[in-house]
Order: C-alpha cells, then sequence, then structure tokens
C-alpha cells in the first residue's frame, strides 16, 4: 500500500523538526545515513522483527477472536434452538 511504499523510502536526512537546528544536530550524530536509513527501514518494516510485524500479529490475533466470538454466538443461538424443540 502507499504507506508501506513511503516507509521504504524513508530517509532520515528527509526529516522535519521545528527547528532546523534540531535537524542538523540529529543528522551531525550520525555517522553514516545510509546505514542509518537502511537500519530504520528495517527496525520498522522486517517481517518478522520489525515494529509492523507486532502490529500483524495482532491484527491476525483479532481477526481470530472476532472469528471465535462469532462462532461461540452461532453455537450459543443452536443451543437455545435446539432446547425450544426440545423442551
Amino acid at each position: 500500500n502507499e504507506h508501506s511504499r513511503s516507509l521504504e523510502r524513508l530517509c532520515v536526512q528527509e526529516m522535519k523538526a521545528s527547528r532546523q537546528e534540531d535537524v542538523a544536530m540529529i543528522l551531525s550524530k550520525i555517522k553514516n545515513v545510509s546505514d542509518f536509513n537502511k537500519t530504520l527501514r528495517w527496525m520498522i518494516l522486517d517481517e518478522s522483527d520489525g515494529l509492523f510485524s507486532q502490529w500483524k500479529d495482532a491484527v491476525s490475533l483479532s481477526a481470530s477472536l472476532a472469528k471465535m466470538a462469532t462462532r461461540c454466538a452461532s453455537l450459543d443461538t443452536l443451543e437455545r434452538t435446539f432446547e425450544r424443540t426440545q423442551g
């Protein structure tokens, strides 16, 4: 999606700050900007260890929980229907 592509091109040298001095100070502390950018992208996007890997797991978990809740509700409805037909 668009956001993923944007993150894949993330570059620290394009950062924004309210004060230009802050940008200059941060960039002055980074020894190798290219390596920093690669590491930053890895930290965010890596499928097994990146920040979004946890988010994807949470989305997957919530989808599974929703399916379970739906099944439980369906089972409850079936049980009540069965009880009415038996009683």
